[in-house]
Protein backbone atom coordinates (compact mmCIF):
# COMPACT_ATOMS: atom_id res chain seq x y z
CA UNK A 1 0.00 0.00 0.00
CA UNK A 2 1.46 3.39 -0.99
CA UNK A 3 2.22 5.85 1.81
CA UNK A 4 0.75 8.79 -0.09
CA UNK A 5 -2.02 9.51 -2.58
CA UNK A 6 0.73 10.76 -4.91
CA UNK A 7 2.46 7.38 -5.02
CA UNK A 8 1.69 4.01 -6.58
CA UNK A 9 2.92 0.51 -5.92
CA UNK A 10 4.68 -1.49 -8.62
CA UNK A 11 5.95 -5.05 -8.68
CA UNK A 12 9.47 -5.86 -9.84
CA UNK A 13 11.43 -9.11 -9.89
CA UNK A 14 13.30 -9.81 -6.67
CA UNK A 15 16.67 -9.67 -8.42
CA UNK A 16 15.92 -6.18 -9.76
CA UNK A 17 14.67 -5.03 -6.36
CA UNK A 18 17.85 -6.28 -4.69
CA UNK A 19 19.99 -4.48 -7.27
CA UNK A 20 18.04 -1.23 -6.75
CA UNK A 21 18.27 -1.64 -2.99
CA UNK A 22 22.05 -2.15 -3.15
CA UNK A 23 22.50 0.87 -5.43
CA UNK A 24 20.37 3.05 -3.17
CA UNK A 25 22.41 1.96 -0.15
CA UNK A 26 25.68 2.64 -1.96
CA UNK A 27 24.48 6.11 -2.97
CA UNK A 28 22.98 6.87 0.41
CA UNK A 29 19.53 7.45 -1.04
CA UNK A 30 16.21 5.68 -1.49
CA UNK A 31 15.01 3.17 -4.05
CA UNK A 32 12.46 5.67 -5.49
CA UNK A 33 15.26 8.25 -5.87
CA UNK A 34 17.40 5.71 -7.76
CA UNK A 35 14.48 4.81 -10.03
CA UNK A 36 13.66 8.45 -10.71
CA UNK A 37 17.28 9.21 -11.60
CA UNK A 38 17.50 6.22 -13.93
CA UNK A 39 14.21 6.97 -15.66
CA UNK A 40 14.52 10.74 -16.00
CA UNK A 41 18.17 11.17 -16.86
CA UNK A 42 20.15 8.01 -16.20
CA UNK A 43 22.50 9.77 -13.77
CA UNK A 44 23.28 8.62 -10.27
CA UNK A 45 23.38 10.90 -7.26
CA UNK A 46 27.19 10.78 -7.38
CA UNK A 47 27.20 11.83 -11.04
CA UNK A 48 24.97 14.80 -10.26
CA UNK A 49 27.17 15.68 -7.29
CA UNK A 50 30.28 15.50 -9.46
CA UNK A 51 28.74 17.83 -12.02
CA UNK A 52 27.71 20.28 -9.31
CA UNK A 53 31.19 20.29 -7.79
CA UNK A 54 32.68 20.94 -11.21
CA UNK A 55 30.30 23.84 -11.85
CA UNK A 56 30.98 25.31 -8.41
CA UNK A 57 34.73 25.15 -9.03
CA UNK A 58 34.26 27.02 -12.31
CA UNK A 59 32.13 29.69 -10.64
CA UNK A 60 34.65 30.00 -7.80
CA UNK A 61 37.46 30.47 -10.31
CA UNK A 62 35.49 33.07 -12.26
CA UNK A 63 34.71 35.01 -9.10
CA UNK A 64 38.38 35.01 -8.12
CA UNK A 65 39.34 36.30 -11.58
CA UNK A 66 36.76 39.07 -11.35
CA UNK A 67 37.94 40.00 -7.85
CA UNK A 68 41.59 40.02 -8.96
CA UNK A 69 40.73 42.28 -11.90
CA UNK A 70 38.84 44.75 -9.77
CA UNK A 71 41.57 44.84 -7.07
CA UNK A 72 44.38 45.31 -9.59
CA UNK A 73 42.59 48.22 -11.18
CA UNK A 74 42.80 46.77 -14.69
CA UNK A 75 39.22 47.70 -15.40
CA UNK A 76 36.01 48.04 -13.43
CA UNK A 77 33.86 44.94 -13.36
CA UNK A 78 30.14 45.28 -13.85
CA UNK A 79 27.64 42.91 -12.28
CA UNK A 80 26.36 42.41 -15.82
CA UNK A 81 28.65 39.93 -17.63
CA UNK A 82 27.68 41.31 -21.05
CA UNK A 83 28.51 44.90 -20.02
CA UNK A 84 31.84 43.80 -18.50
CA UNK A 85 32.87 41.99 -21.70
CA UNK A 86 32.89 38.46 -20.27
Amino acid sequence: MPRSQNRRTIEVPVALYEELKARAAAEGTTIPAVLQALITDGKSVQEWYGEMVSLLRTVHHDVRVLCDRSESGLRPVSADPVASGL
